[in-house]
């Protein structure tokens, strides 16, 4: 969370210029969206330039963690160029999101298949609850007796705001990743940043997606200070066993 006024006018500007700036994002998402992170990245940072953030601790889960890996890059290029690097970070938490390019261990029936979808396609994403079902089923524990009120909240969640046209074209991230892994290159920035403010990764024990980042992450970083963390479930831990992330 940042800390900044919380008003969006401080500086002269209006709520519309922040609605042209979504408008603009989800246009060029959906002309693009192989490069998606770079827009998300674009719109973080205008909402901190908007309200004046001066601090703020970077979370991401799932594949916003390229958003915090994009600008902690940006941050180091403006640096050479003599800029200064704000808002202040003052910490960062990487949650089941890719870290490494070759951590990512996606099933073939979720994002690679969904990235091949074309965007008459990707509209019609959710449409069949039953279909929807079948292939988020997978993002929690194979011991959690998911139900079927649990699905229908996130398949409503999902459908607000083209959000399973987004989902679809998010799923592309993987290859995002691969393409940008010299600049996205999660040791790298650790490297770069680990005396300036605290890192923290975690995982999921059951998580299909990114279970390898954190092993990779403890071979690589660990005898480093990075601060790994572990805890049990699938890739919605979250939702399927709270009570780790409240201890």
């Amino acid at each position: 969370m940042g800390q900044g006024s919380p008003a969006i006018t401080e500086h002269g500007r209006d709520a519309e210029a922040l609605r042209r700036i979504c408008r603009h994002g989800r246009q060029r998402q959906a002309e693009r969206l192989c490069v998606f992170h770079r827009q998300r990245t674009d719109l973080v940072e205008a909402i901190w330039s908007e309200f004046g953030v001066q601090s703020t601790t970077l979370v991401a889960f799932d594949f916003s963690s390229l958003v915090v890996l994009e600008h902690l890059r940006r941050r180091l290029e403006r640096s050479k160029q003599g800029e200064p690097g704000e808002p202040e970070i003052r910490g960062v938490f990487i949650f089941n999101g890719g870290l490494f390019t070759d951590g990512h261990s996606h099933p073939w029936f979720t994002t690679p298949i969904l990235r091949r979808l074309p965007n008459r396609a990707r509209r019609g994403m959710g449409r069949s609850f039953t279909l929807f079902k079948m292939m988020v089923g997978v993002m929690w524990s194979k011991g959690y007796k998911v139900t079927d009120a649990e699905v229908r909240e996130l398949h409503n969640a999902l459908g607000r705001h083209d959000g399973q046209f987004y989902t679809a074209g998010g799923a592309g991230f993987v290859a995002d990743h691969k393409a940008q892994g010299d600049r996205l290159d999660f040791g790298c920035l650790f490297h770069a940043y680990r005396d300036q403010f605290p890192f923290v990764v975690g995982g999921s024990d059951e998580d299909p997606f990114e279970h390898r980042q954190v092993d990779l992450a403890q071979l690589r970083l660990g005898k480093l200070g990075l601060q790994i963390e572990r805890l049990p479930g699938g890739h919605l831990t979250t939702n399927g066993q709270p009570k780790p992330w409240l201890d």
